[in-house]
């Protein structure tokens, strides 16, 4: 996921943000955030970001990308502009006449130039006149169509500006009743309805601390550093900022607002199928641009044509499941982040990649994106949906590479470049173009802001959100899924009927067969994340002779090896279906089956896909970390610090033999610190190690 972009104030010109004053120093919450960004610098993928700030997975890099890196540490480069003016708190002043406080929603009356910044989960409605979203995005009065807003502090936040009406004949249907005919005076140009919105992940504090402010959680901050309209919003799922935060808010300057209007008149206007590739450096705002002009393109079309997404980065996708690529067909704007991936969709085309980087496997990588294309050729470009394409920030070494071979792959009609530059001869341009294929060029302005959360703890959002979604909008984060029955699946064997209905195979990529004894198979596959594909039966007929399987032992599962899995697995062919994600918990070797973790809507189609269709079923492994909370459930926690107040008052009143609960391979007593420090690091390998 890319970090915030085209704030207000770039170098391309002041905007209606000028007058904002930036304060560093939050009140009653800065100590708290300090610490949480300490914890995770000391996780190995934040610093990886943070020291190759152009290489994507840094610490798996050939000794000669190494030296690739060194040298382009030593030239200069030209620094992404930042913009010394960032909104970062509402340009609206709530008093009791223009906020309507209700018990499930608020009304709120803006004033010509006044802006609110949006924090949580919210569902928006315009009652009056037109709003810009973002600056950008024009929405009129339209009280039976509500804008669904999902932010997070991990993006920059919507913002909601007044706007004037350009065009009343388009159909604007005020809305005044009780509640807000006394805003319709000349005084405010715009009225809108925020409603509560509750969809379970603003309980992933309780779930993972440390993202305890990942969306709106007011329950967390000091009540006597609020305001009274502060303290207002702990009733809400959402808050109007009114106090500077550390995410600002999205405000798109002019030169983005050019650049995504021209490209989305051609692709709209023109009905050709517009391929645009949006490429960069990390963090210079390719993920914010392309969703921008996502929304933008839907918008303009009034959702008579929908538009394809292509999401290239399998590590911080919004548009993707985990460890997957996807193609993507969208007929509505995404306002904040965006949850829901895992919907069925006829139209969406996705397979399973296994790793976080292009680097992971680079020839897996571009043949599912060459799968990808293809299904967009053949399904979506004859309806004339344009297509936009968000790619990874690794534009260096083995990243540039990968990245010419897409682009004659793909072949786009527009390559947008966000650049530090405007130059096209610019040493950094010349060099980032150089080698790729496209039609037209766009040169945007980069804007480079970190987010408050490292790459590592996205990934663990995204996989938490995953597997604790439990239908459409509706997620349950009070615990993990430890706390829940597993879905128990038995795999076939050697002795299995010919009729055998349940996991067919199993496969681990990057790794060569003889890296691997058969009898550690179970111990390998256990508590990792899998892939799942479902196989049509004459297809896996074909495979079925390339399984392998224990000599000796015959409750081992079958397994297909990498190379096998390379060569057998048509990405392209409709017979090989990805389903999605599964957790494995463990595996019975004596009864032959699996406890796994999926989510419940993919169960339904393991029942109807497998049971009544006759579908094989292949599970695969790539990297597969189970996010950290599922190791541990926090109800232990609870049970042992009760435990702990029994001993304490037990001794207290004299009382001796007192005996509490012991976990194995779990300690609750401080640990000695090795070498200064007592926290561990995870998966280290060194430059010179290849992945």
């Amino acid at each position: 996921m890319s970090a915030f972009a085209a704030l207000n104030g770039s170098s391309s010109g002041p905007g209606v943000f000028d007058d904002v004053e930036v304060v560093d120093d939050v009140p009653g919450i800065e100590e708290e955030d300090q610490e949480d960004l300490d914890e995770q610098d000391e996780q190995d993928e934040v610093l990886a970001y943070e020291q190759f700030s152009d290489e994507e997975g840094a610490p798996y890099m050939t000794q000669a990308t190494e030296r690739e890196v060194i040298k382009t540490k030593e030239s200069p480069r030209t620094p992404y502009s930042q913009s010394s003016a960032l909104p970062t708190k509402s340009k609206f002043m709530p008093d009791d006449d223009n906020l309507v406080i209700c018990e499930d929603h608020i009304i709120v009356g803006l004033k010509v130039r006044e802006f609110i910044l949006i924090n949580g989960q919210c569902k928006v409605t315009i009652q009056r006149g037109a709003v810009k979203i973002n600056n950008i995005h024009y929405y009129v009065a339209s009280p039976d169509k509500p804008i669904t807003i999902i932010s997070s502090q991990s993006q920059s936040l919507p913002t909601i500006s007044s706007t004037q009406v350009l065009d009343r004949s388009v159909g604007i249907k005020d809305d005044v009743n009780k509640e807000n005919s006394h805003l319709f005076t000349s005084t405010y140009k715009s009225i809108v309805k925020i409603e509560n919105l509750y969809t379970g992940l603003e309980n992933i504090s309780s779930y993972h601390p440390p993202l305890k402010r990942f969306f709106h959680n007011r329950a967390i901050a000091n009540d006597e550093v609020l305001t009274d309209y502060e303290r207002l919003f702990k009733t809400y799922s959402f808050e109007i900022v009114l106090r500077d935060s550390f995410s600002p808010g999205l405000y798109l300057d002019k030169s983005w607002i050019n650049s995504i209007n021209s490209i989305t008149e051609k692709a709209v206007s023109e009905h050709n199928s517009k391929v645009i590739m949006v490429i960069g450096n990390k963090n210079s705002g390719k993920s914010t641009f392309a969703k921008s002009l996502l929304n933008n393109m839907i918008l303009s079309s009034n959702s008579e044509t929908k538009v394809s997404y292509l999401e290239l980065d399998p590590g911080q996708s919004e548009y993707s499941i985990p460890y997957s690529l996807s193609l993507t067909c969208h007929d509505k704007p995404t306002i904040g982040i965006n949850i829901s991936n895992d919907i069925d969709n006829n139209e969406c085309l996705r397979h399973y990649y296994g790793f976080t980087t292009p680097q992971g496997n680079p020839e897996q990588y571009i043949r599912i994106i060459k799968a990808l294309i293809t299904g967009y050729n053949n399904s979506h470009k004859p309806k004339g949906y344009p297509l936009i394409i968000n790619t990874p920030g690794w534009i260096k070494g083995l990243g540039k590479e990968i990245l010419c071979t897409l682009s004659k792959i793909i072949e786009p009609t527009c390559m947008v470049l966000m650049s530090s530059s405007q130059d096209t001869e610019s040493p950094d341009n010349v060099d980032i173009l150089s080698g790729l294929t496209y039609d037209d060029l766009e040169l945007v302005q980069g804007t480079f802001q970190t987010s408050r959360y490292s790459p590592a703890q996205i990934r663990l959002f995204n996989k938490a959100a995953y597997f604790h979604s439990r239908s459409l909008m509706c997620y349950d984060f009070q615990s993990t899924l430890s706390a829940f029955s597993p879905f128990k699946i038995s795999y076939e064997t050697e002795d299995s009927d010919d009729g055998f209905q349940g996991v067919n195979l199993t496969s681990i990529i990057n790794i060569d067969e003889e890296e691997i004894d058969l009898s550690d198979l179970p111990l390998i596959l256990e508590a990792t994340v899998m892939g799942i594909y479902l196989i049509e039966h004459e297809q896996f007929e074909l495979i079925k002779n390339k399984r392998k399987r224990h000599s000796s032992n015959n409750s081992i599962p079958f397994y297909l090896s990498a190379k096998d899995y390379d060569d057998l697995l048509n990405f392209s062919s409709p017979d090989f279906v990805y389903l999605g994600l599964c957790m494995v918990h463990s595996i019975n070797v004596e009864e032959e089956y699996m406890n796994i973790y999926i989510p419940p809507h993919n169960q339904e189609k393991i029942r109807d896909l497998v049971l009544l269709q006759g579908f094989k079923m292949l599970l695969v492994r790539g990297e597969g970390e189970i996010p950290n909370p599922e190791y541990f459930d926090r109800r232990i926690l609870s049970q042992r610090e009760e435990e702990m107040r029994v001993l304490k008052k037990a001794k207290k009143d004299g009382k001796k033999n007192v005996k509490i609960s012991s976990i194995p391979y779990v300690t609750f007593e401080a640990v000695s610190k090795l070498g200064g420090s007592s926290k561990p690091r995870k998966n280290v390998l060194r430059r010179g190690h290849l992945r």
